[in-house]
């Protein structure tokens, strides 16, 4: 049970960057502006999958409510794990 644990906590503390940083975790999807404006923090690099595998477009994405990103908005649903 602990080792299967252990890869969720890779897993989040992974996910707090993105080779796109900052560029990714700043984008405003209120910005209807904006070419990718259903995406939060998600691009290409961090979150996106092939659009033929996803039913959903992969539409409202957005890693910043789930892990904390550069960008910290605070609504992150898992606590960070990085720091003591």
């Amino acid at each position: 049970m602990v080792q299967d644990l252990s890869y969720l906590k890779t897993a989040l503390e992974m996910g707090h960057l993105c080779s796109n940083d900052p560029v990714c975790s700043q984008h405003k999807p209120a910005d209807s502006q904006e070419d990718r404006y259903l995406h939060g923090a998600a691009c290409h690099g961090c979150l996106l999958i092939a659009e033929t595998s996803c039913e959903r477009r992969n539409e409202l994405l957005d890693r910043a409510l789930v892990v904390r990103t550069v960008d910290a908005i605070g609504a992150e649903f898992f606590p960070d794990t990085t720091t003591p």
